[in-house]
């Protein structure tokens, strides 16, 4: 399934408002999640900022309903495992 990176019609200021004011209030324990998890902290923020690009694309399935912050900490989890692996591949070329 493409995802489509900017999910909300530009008429749809209420849902991007709703996107930012979630996120913003997660970030910073998103942040501590994904530092917790070992990488240094340059990292760590590539890693939230990667997460939160992945969540806003995606957003339209977030369920209200539910919590967002360990929805969000679950992407960056994901994040987390996948950015071992990029810097490790561009290391190799280094040199």
């Amino acid at each position: 399934m493409a995802l489509d990176p900017q999910p909300f019609a530009d008429d749809n200021a209420a849902a991007q408002q709703r996107f930012l004011s979630l996120f913003l209030r997660s970030e910073r324990e998103v942040f501590r999640y994904v530092a917790a998890l070992g990488p240094n902290v340059a990292d760590a923020e590539d890693i939230v900022q990667q997460t939160a690009l992945t969540v806003w694309r995606i957003f339209e399935a977030y369920d209200p309903a539910r919590p967002f912050t360990p929805w969000a900490r679950r992407f960056a989890l994901n994040n987390t495992q996948i950015q071992p692996l990029a810097g490790a591949r561009g290391d190799r070329f280094r040199n």
